[in-house]
């Protein structure tokens, strides 16, 4: 004798594998954003994009040594040499942790030093050579823990440079008016870290 399944039973059983399917959905997300960016070369030439707009989906935190990390943003899980690619980089994890800690609603600084900013956009400029950098800008963080399982939320103001201008005082801006936004579930460890090169 087979035995039957009511209708209520197979839909609640279907809307249980949904629910749980939507529980292990990823949830990370980022945001670039800025009145103005200019790449050069781009696409043969120069590239103005008037507003700019970049939605990462893919967002890791990579930490090979204990004292220094880095937050990769970028679109989709193509190698990073073909996505659109940002970078925040912390040099000195202890300090950046110690400056948070002790005044969590205080900007820290992004100083091309402790706390770095690059941007990529491999993708849609393929002949880009050189990184956009920021010199100088504040970084707000609402949530700092690198441990697996942590949780990395904040955002940044800053504006962008030519990295081949970093010596000049004069440098013309490259992007201006940028603003950085990610939240993240921290996954440490093979596949993840691993994984996102």
């Amino acid at each position: 004798m087979v035995a039957s399944v009511s209708k209520p039973r197979t839909c609640m059983v279907a809307l249980a594998l949904l629910a749980g399917l939507g529980a292990c959905a990823d949830d990370d997300t980022g945001r670039l954003t800025g009145d103005r960016l200019t790449i050069s070369p781009c696409n043969d030439g120069p590239r103005t994009f008037e507003p700019f707009r970049c939605d990462f989906d893919r967002l890791a935190w990579i930490q090979a040594i204990d004292d220094a990390g880095t937050l990769e943003l970028r679109q989709g899980h193509r190698n990073p040499n073909e996505s659109d690619l940002m970078v925040l980089q912390f040099t000195d994890l202890p300090a950046t942790r110690e400056a948070w800690t002790q005044a969590p609603d205080q900007p820290l600084a992004l100083d091309d030093d402790g706390i770095r900013v690059s941007l990529l956009l491999n993708a849609r400029c393929p002949d880009q050579t050189q990184p956009l950098v920021a010199r100088t800008g504040t970084l707000y963080l609402d949530a700092f823990d690198t441990g697996d399982g942590g949780r990395l939320t904040g955002r940044a103001e800053f504006d962008l440079i030519d990295a081949r201008d970093q010596d000049n005082p004069d440098a013309e801006v490259a992007g201006s008016g940028m603003h950085l936004f990610f939240d993240l579930g921290v996954r440490r460890g093979a596949p993840h870290e691993v994984f996102s090169r």
